[in-house]
């Protein structure tokens, strides 16, 4: 909050001392930045240096660094980097969230990194460390021989329609493609032995885990197939169009936040095998008013319709419900469905329930 310049040189040495290293969240947050020099010394770049610097759209990264830290640039309006041959220490999230990112180089002669058409991979191709989300490409395919893709290698890759997975992936990482809002179809090789894609969703070899729906389509409606046993964490979050979800009769888990924000979101059937709703399930779900708890569930995660417009929630089982572990909800007031979805959405907004 200090710093007014929007051009920032980091010197070699400071009062006779050299500057070898940024220090973690340095510059983070700095919305003056548009300029970093690195000329030279400086050997690390810490963790969230530049975290937030949402004007940041140039750094030049000097030949004496080596390493450069998770979420270093992260957020920032950085449109191409290069990185020189001497880093061989890159995390995952370095360049995450880069939303006008559009290349990023390296020289051949770099001993741990390369780069593919403006993304970046480890040496050996085996990993997709950052695809270059700033890109104005609506489809890309995986290259094969890819066997990770690191878990932020697509935050906010807006542009996106469709998504390729070759056989070689083995490791997806967590919610890889669960911001890419304009997904239509995330297409998976049919010999790939980890996952695949129904409809265009993806989904665990087997089937028994819905991984992430393509939460750029414009269908209302979602029916979920028989063999799927749970929906994971954030599968649905932001799918704005869809307005109805009927869940799988086999169906035992929705994971946290799995409809979050799904604003159009006014009807979700829930089978009489779910045994938990995870936290924030269903937060910010602004067109649901109404929904039926099934026997079978026996625990309800901490904010789980946080924010939705719940008016009426029906209890197939009212009785030994309990909110925080120590506080018993009376049966009656959940058998009055205007009173169970006020207790869902405020009074006990801030506790699990169990059973």
């Amino acid at each position: 909050g200090k710093e007014t310049g929007a051009e920032i040189y980091i010197p070699n040495s400071y009062q006779g001392s050299p500057v070898t290293a940024i220090d973690a969240r340095a510059f983070a947050e700095n919305e003056t930045i548009t300029h970093i020099y690195l000329t030279g010394g400086v050997t690390s770049i810490g963790e969230s240096a530049f975290d937030g610097c949402v004007n940041l759209s140039y750094v030049q990264i000097s030949n004496s660094v080596t390493k450069i830290e998770d979420r270093a640039f992260f957020g920032t309006a950085l449109t191409s980097v290069n990185i020189p041959d001497t880093v061989t220490w890159i995390d995952a999230q370095a360049f995450g969230g880069c939303f006008k990112l559009a290349s990023l180089t390296t020289p051949r002669t770099n001993p741990a990194y390369q780069t593919i058409d403006g993304d970046l991979y480890n040496k050996e191709g085996t990993v997709l460390i950052q695809y270059a989300v700033g890109k104005a490409a609506a489809e890309f395919v995986i290259p094969d021989g890819v066997q990770t893709v690191e878990k932020s290698a697509f935050y906010y890759a807006v542009g996106l329609e469709k998504i390729g997975v070759p056989a070689s992936v083995n490791v997806l990482g967590e919610r890889v493609f669960g911001t890419c809002l304009s997904l239509r179809e995330i297409a998976v090789n049919d010999k790939n032995t980890s996952y695949r894609s129904r409809n265009g969703d993806l989904y665990s070899a087997d089937s028994s885990t819905l991984l992430q729906y393509a939460i750029g389509k414009e269908n209302a409606e979602f029916v979920s197939t028989d063999d799927v046993k749970s929906i994971a964490e954030g599968a649905f979050e932001h799918a704005k169009l869809l307005k109805k979800a009927t869940l799988s009769a086999t169906l035992s888990e929705i994971g946290k936040g799995a409809f979050k924000d799904c604003t159009a979101l006014e009807e979700v059937v829930l089978p009489d095998s779910l045994k938990s709703v995870g936290a924030e399930a269903f937060s910010g779900c602004t067109a649901l008013k109404k929904v039926t708890i099934p026997a079978s569930v026996e625990s309800i995660g901490i904010g789980a319709f946080r924010g939705s417009a719940l008016e009426s929630a029906v209890f197939e089982e009212t009785e030994g419900w309990v909110a925080g572990g120590d506080r018993h909800l009376s049966a009656d007031s959940l058998a009055n469905p205007s009173t169970a979805s006020t207790f869902l959405t405020d009074a006990y907004v801030g506790d699990e329930w169990s059973r």
